[in-house]
Parts: C-alpha cells; sequence; structure tokens
C-alpha cells in the first residue's frame, strides 16, 4: 500500500510506501505526521489527539508525540522496531493526510 505524502523538504507532494516512511524515520532522521480525520482518545479515556508525530530517537528505537485542536501535548509514547508495526499505522481510515519533514 502506497500514500500520497507532502514532503516539506522536497516541498511536493511524493508516494511512499510503510516501509520506506520508516526508512525515513529511521535513516534520514525525518518525522512522519498523520493527521487524523477526527480526534482519538487512549484506552482509559486519558490522552485524546488528532496528529501523530512519529520520528526516531535511536538505532530503530521511535517516539510519538501529539498535538490536539493545534497545540502540542506533553504527553508521549517510545516504541522499538517490533512494537512500530502494532502502534504506526498511516493505512488507518482515520488519518486524512501524511507530512513528512
Amino acid at each position: 500500500m502506497t500514500w500520497v505524502c507532502y514532503d516539506t523538504v522536497q516541498k511536493k507532494e511524493m508516494v511512499y510506501d510503510y516501509r520506506r516512511l520508516v526508512w525515513l524515520m529511521d535513516r534520514r532522521d525525518r518525522q512522519v505526521d498523520l493527521h487524523l480525520k477526527k480526534p482519538v482518545t487512549d484506552d482509559v479515556g486519558y490522552l485524546t489527539w488528532d496528529v501523530e508525530h512519529w520520528s526516531c530517537t535511536g538505532p530503530r528505537k521511535y517516539i510519538r508525540t501529539y498535538d490536539l485542536e493545534g497545540r502540542v501535548l506533553r504527553d508521549y509514547t517510545m516504541h522499538n522496531n517490533y512494537d512500530l508495526k502494532n502502534e504506526f499505522h498511516p493505512e488507518d481510515d482515520n488519518v486524512d493526510h501524511i507530512t513528512i519533514s
């Protein structure tokens, strides 16, 4: 599966697949932003967000930060390359668009 993503470095829309998005984070220190159609709330009702910012903090170590209505939230989650497959979902129907910076 591929997605049309706006690349802020290239300043144009590019087509990327899942492996390429992870490669951009892991090997090129790029951030992948998943802009959601509607806000999502976690399982316990603690955190609600409408944008996920994914980036790499080290070899195969990833961090997800959150925005809600234009405000950066203080919460974040850390992931390794194994649980990234369970948490990073650019294919989700709730994803409106993807930007890469």
